[in-house]
């Protein structure tokens, strides 16, 4: 298994490859950790309060990642 976070200001629905994964952050704020399997996936984040990210969505390579050392898929949002 791979690991990957989307970090961003807002909070956001997880996307990969199509299929809601859950909130990017928990319930205090904090940035949850996402498996996937190894390769290349469509990432998305759709904004919980009707904002779009200007750089949703992603094709990236996930690959030799850990729990600990999860791959960074940034977002950030737009207007």
């Amino acid at each position: 298994m791979e690991f990957f976070t989307c970090p961003c200001p807002e909070k956001g629905m997880v996307v990969l490859n199509g299929n809601e994964q859950g909130y990017n952050k928990d319930e205090n704020g904090k940035i949850r950790v996402f498996q996937c399997g190894r390769g290349l996936h469509e990432v998305a984040l759709e904004c919980k309060e009707g904002k779009l990210c200007s750089n949703s969505p992603q094709e990236v390579m996930i690959s030799d990642t850990n729990p600990i050392t999860p791959q960074e898929v940034p977002f950030q949002c737009g207007s």
